[in-house]
């Protein structure tokens, strides 16, 4: 039995779908690239997305605000639903990732 350091298994898998990237089904059926199965730091990358989506959510808020006193239209409507969707995408994310890390 090998003992082989995580460093050096992250390497081999990657190694293996440099190989089989273009071969069609190899990662189907459960395989997937190791960068997806074993994330480095979600827990950063988490807080980094909460941050993330609090400073969008904020700024939002803020459009939202200046948009009623001063009149809506429609390109204004359009960036301020786009704005609250991506501090909401960004906000989730960050949280789901932070829950995956404490397990």
């Amino acid at each position: 039995m090998k003992n082989k350091s995580p460093k050096k298994d992250y390497i081999d898998e990657y190694k293996d779908w440099q190989d089989n990237q273009y071969n069609p089904g190899h990662f189907t059926g459960g395989r997937t690239p190791i960068w997806l199965s074993q994330p480095g730091k979600p827990k950063l990358l988490g807080t980094v997305f909460v941050i993330l989506g609090l400073c969008y959510g904020i700024w939002t808020t803020y459009t939202i605000m200046q948009l009623f006193q001063v009149g809506v239209t429609m390109e204004e409507t359009f960036s301020a639903t786009f704005s609250s969707i991506l501090s909401i995408s960004l906000f989730a994310a960050g949280i789901m990732m932070i829950k995956k890390a404490n397990k």
